[in-house]
């Protein structure tokens, strides 16, 4: 056993738990962003076809509340929806996914292929040193997102394991 293997599949873990919480953010946000840009689209063709059959004819006045309230409940969902970001931040989590992939295959073939003692210090300080910068331009995950992940994963034998 190489005298490093200990501190690799430490950090092999926690990276691969971070790619796993990266995607299951993804997978959280990108229903979310449909269900609220779906929902202001429909309440929004709502109100333009109570609208539209109330040009001709005199409404009543309850139908005149609800229109209104209909249209306002499309416009506070359309402004929820764009101030949520909800599409960008499942973006941006698939993207910081797609790095900690990259960098759990760095560090197995670091694992795989170790090199020469003198080399093995200025890998792991280069890749120490991506994983701090990857670490940084990702979103944060919720800790409730972040909890699921580490339920699903469990440390064994120096790589990510799904429970």
């Amino acid at each position: 056993m190489h005298q490093h293997d200990e501190i690799l599949n430490e950090w092999l873990y926690r990276i691969g738990r971070s790619h796993l919480a990266h995607n299951l953010a993804a997978a959280k946000y990108e229903p979310l962003n449909r269900r609220f840009g779906a929902t202001a689209a429909v309440l929004s063709a709502v109100v333009g076809t109570a609208v539209f059959a109330t040009l001709e004819a005199s409404p009543s006045s309850y139908l005149k509340i609800f229109t209104g309230l209909i249209s306002i409940a499309a416009a506070v969902l359309a402004s929820l929806h764009t101030y949520l970001g909800y599409s960008d931040l499942a973006g941006r989590h698939k993207i910081a996914a797609a790095r900690f992939g990259e960098l759990r295959t760095q560090l197995e073939q670091i694992k795989a292929f170790p090199p020469a003692s003198d080399e093995m210090a200025q890998r792991i300080a280069l890749f120490c040193s991506d994983w701090d910068t990857k670490s940084k331009e990702s979103p944060i995950i919720s800790p409730k997102i972040f909890e699921d992940a580490d339920r699903k994963t469990k440390r064994g034998a120096g790589h990510l394991t799904r429970k």
